[in-house]
């Protein structure tokens, strides 16, 4: 296993989450792959335009979380769709729709969803869509069927042995 950067990964591939944390944190969870473990953590991070569904057999065993990147952009499309060009009026109907969506507790949980996953993307960093975390150890860029980013996490553990 090399210590390429994150940011030279391609579509599929996986790299190191963090090129110095991969010596000794690869080894240990190698050594429990190997055992037939699955991953305890797999963070997602996507759009609406790259949907991923994870089955639930993977989050029988292990902690699964979705970040939708573009959930506070979408929050803020459905502000300022439509909105008139007389400043007063698009106003009122600004607070109109900011207190529609104070009152939509989903919509509110969405936004701060995706401010927790872009502020998590920066810190691994994430510099790809769609990007799947396994164990805050590697990444995959490009998938976006769970059961075969899984499969390909597990091949490249076996080879990093």
């Amino acid at each position: 296993m090399s210590d390429t950067p994150l940011r030279q990964a391609t579509n599929g591939m996986l790299a190191p989450v963090k090129a110095a944390a991969i010596g000794m944190g690869m080894l240990i969870v190698a050594s429990a792959a190997s055992a037939g473990a699955s991953p305890t953590r797999i963070e997602i991070f996507t759009t609406d335009r790259y949907p991923i569904d994870v089955p639930a057999d993977m989050t029988d065993r292990t902690a699964v979380s979705v970040y939708r990147l573009d959930a506070l952009r979408n929050l803020e499309d459905r502000l300022s769709e439509g909105l008139p060009s007389d400043p007063a009026a698009a106003q009122a109907m600004a607070i109109r729709r900011i207190q529609r969506i104070r009152a939509d507790k989903d919509a509110l949980a969405a936004a701060a969803r995706a401010q927790a996953g872009l502020a998590l993307a920066a810190k691994y960093p994430i510099e790809k869509l769609p990007a799947i975390v396994f164990d805050g150890q590697a990444v995959i860029y490009g998938m976006t069927d769970m059961h075969a980013a899984l499969d390909r996490y597990r091949k490249w553990l076996e080879r990093a042995k």
